[in-house]
């Protein structure tokens, strides 16, 4: 989905997971072996952090007037707000 419209947008999307590695904000989880707690709060910074680039991506393509992917973020501040509070509720 995301890959393809980044396809439309004359984009090319990142295929592997080296790649990926290579953009990421989000910080990989080390071997070792970690309480519960910690991994709600790693996961709730992690969504935190995607939610951040969601709303950047929407302010920008809102500036470009790229509708198409604006409304497509849209999507996805709800949904990762739903997950943030969600979580959040399971930490306190």
């Amino acid at each position: 989905m995301i890959g393809e419209h980044i396809l439309t947008l004359g984009g090319q999307p990142v295929a592997t997971l080296k790649d990926y590695l290579g953009l990421t904000t989000i910080q990989e989880a080390s071997n070792q072996k970690i309480k519960i707690e910690v991994v709600f709060h790693n996961l709730l910074f992690d969504l935190n952090e995607i939610l951040k680039k969601c709303i950047q991506i929407k302010e920008k393509a809102d500036d470009a007037k790229d509708y198409i992917t604006s409304n497509r973020m849209d999507d996805f501040l709800q949904n990762y707000s739903k997950k943030i509070w969600m979580l959040g509720q399971c930490i306190e």
